[in-house]
């Protein structure tokens, strides 16, 4: 051969070694980046796809038994059977790269405890550890708690130790001790157990003080296999209770758009003399007083009466007739500027002329739009309206909370809610979740359907005016100026009823930590003999309340 024909050859060669040389590491590449990509909507709990991607790659001569173990997993967590194929030995994985204990989790905080379990066996023959505790906790959750006792006993001390395992063995503890039903707070933490005899039995005795017995009462009509979570956070509650220091009252926080009841706690000396089994929170009856000026508001809107226009220019004298009857203000304020001036200084008149403006029969609408004699079955009462008709004294009254209507302080929350979310009325919920034993899988609850829950009465167009007067009541000369801790916005309306036959108290709501708060609120101080001490007293609760409420902020 000549030896041009031989580097021909050669370079021939050379050319078509080196195109399959860079076809194979493109092939290699494009199945390790396609791998990849399916574990990586593993991780993103997307397995539907992934399956489609691991399917695709069991033919690849690279990743082939990559690939077999995701359709393996994928199966498992699809619900597809995936009998007869064999698992890839141990030493041709790399087993982290599947997230196993992700999705073990994952299947178990969803309550799928067969695919959590079927995921276990697969993690504990690649000897990922975290497998044999979700096996157990997965099979206890099943029902089969005497075979998931044996796996936790033959766990080691490290995984004894997590989160997990101390869950299990609270739960095997509780099972021990009779427990039906395991009940927890929205957070998981253990409040106490429903026996056989369908008793409750707090896990400790000072939990009474933070859960009262409506709530318990709304959980036992509740029948579930395993467990619940209230809607009532154990801390936020404790907070609320330290909150009222040595005063008389209550405090109640909630869940804008929800309704969910997050804490609702009442003195012990207003317990006792209601009654043992008594919830104060949700049952004492006492005036609104001037956050009622808020339904007022709203009313006026819906009559198309602009609050703004009609107060701006009035003068706030101190004192005012009405059918021959003089109605007082806290104090003379003189020439108001508008809404926000009004609703700041809490003046008396100006918000009565606008309900006289509106007239009873409107104003009776609205208060029942705001779950005033609602006919809805709840475990508790919310507001009454005493007196619906009379002359424009009694109108007067009404339209600033004094004298023809009562609420509860849970009512009073409820109200706040409604400017702290989008406008909507929301029913009370005390329940949040149903769980397992262990309190790690929470699911959804099956809700009573109130008609008119969820219903928007508040308009769009109305909310900015109403909070904006809300923001000046704690701003420089409001009623509430200098109760909110700095960087912690809070939107209120305060409010002093009663008088010095039967004691003063006083009610304020609002909502923060911004115009779409978290936690709506009201906080009701009972017991004073005068209106300057029970406004004295409100203030300080309220105000260590926010503090509280800041700093829970900052570390949640």
């Amino acid at each position: 051969m000549k030896p041009t024909k031989i580097l021909l050859t050669i370079v021939v060669g050379l050319v078509t070694a080196g195109l399959v040389s860079i076809g194979a590491v493109y092939s290699y590449k494009k199945a390790h980046g396609q791998l990849e990509w399916a574990q990586l909507l593993l991780y993103e709990n997307n397995p539907a796809e992934a399956k489609e991607i691991f399917a695709g790659l069991e033919t690849s001569s690279w990743v082939k038994r990559d690939a077999r173990l995701g359709r393996v997993i994928t199966a498992v967590l699809t619900g597809d059977t995936y009998t007869g194929i064999p698992l890839p030995e141990k030493e041709e994985i790399d087993i982290d790269d599947f997230h196993l204990p992700r999705l073990l989790r994952k299947q178990f905080v969803s309550s799928a405890f067969d695919r959590c379990m079927e995921l276990a066996v697969i993690g504990r023959y690649y000897g990922i550890e975290a497998a044999d505790i979700y096996y157990s906790a997965a099979m206890l959750e099943r029902g089969e708690t005497q075979k998931a006792f044996g796996y936790y006993m033959a766990l080691s001390k490290k995984l004894k130790s997590t989160v997990m395992g101390h869950r299990l063995n609270e739960a095997f503890e509780l099972l021990q001790a009779g427990a039906q039903q395991v009940i927890r707070d929205r957070r998981g933490k253990l409040v106490g157990i429903v026996g056989a005899n369908r008793e409750f039995k707090f896990y400790r005795p000072e939990y009474g003080e933070l859960v009262q017995p409506v709530i318990i009462k709304e959980m036992l009509n509740i029948s579930t296999k395993k467990g619940l979570r209230l809607s009532i956070d154990l801390e936020l509650s404790r907070l609320a209770l330290e909150s009222l220091g040595e005063n008389r009252g209550s405090i109640v926080l909630v869940k804008p758009g929800t309704g969910e009841v997050l804490a609702a706690v009442s003195d012990q000396i207003t317990v006792k003399k209601t009654g043992d089994e008594s919830s104060p929170a949700f049952e004492q009856l006492l005036e609104p007083a001037s956050i009622l000026k808020l339904v007022t508001v709203t009313a006026a809107f819906r009559n198309n009466i602009d609050p703004d226009i009609e107060i701006e220019g009035t003068n706030c004298r101190g004192a005012k007739r009405y059918s021959g009857k003089i109605l007082y203000c806290p104090s003379g304020q003189g020439e108001l500027h508008g809404l926000d001036h009004a609703l700041a200084v809490s003046c008396n008149t100006a918000f009565a002329d606008l309900g006289v403006k509106v007239g009873w029969e409107k104003m009776l609408e609205e208060l029942r739009l705001f779950g005033f004699d609602s006919p809805m079955s709840n475990p508790f009462p919310l507001g009454k309206i005493i007196i619906d008709k009379g002359d424009d004294r009694s109108l007067a009254d009404l339209s600033i909370g004094l004298e023809n209507t009562r609420l509860t302080p849970v009512h009073g929350a409820l109200i706040a809610s409604v400017f702290a979310g989008d406008g909507a009325w929301i029913y009370p919920e005390l329940l949040n979740a149903e769980d397992g034993f262990t309190g790690l899988s929470p699911g959804k609850i099956k809700r009573v359907k109130r008609i008119r829950s969820g219903l928007k009465i508040v308009d769009d167009n109305w909310l900015p005016s109403i909070r904006g007067a809300m923001a000046a009541v704690t701003g420089y000369g409001g009623t509430a100026a200098f109760i909110t801790p700095g960087g912690f916005p809070v939107w209120m309306k305060t409010g002093t009823g009663g008088n010095h036959r039967d004691g003063y108290h006083i009610n304020y709501i609002g909502f923060g930590p911004g115009k779409i708060g978290n936690i709506a609120f009201c906080v009701r101080v009972t017991d004073k003999r005068t209106s300057s001490r029970v406004r004295k007293a409100g203030f300080s609760v309220n105000r260590a309340l926010l503090f509280h409420l800041k700093r829970l902020n900052g570390t949640r």
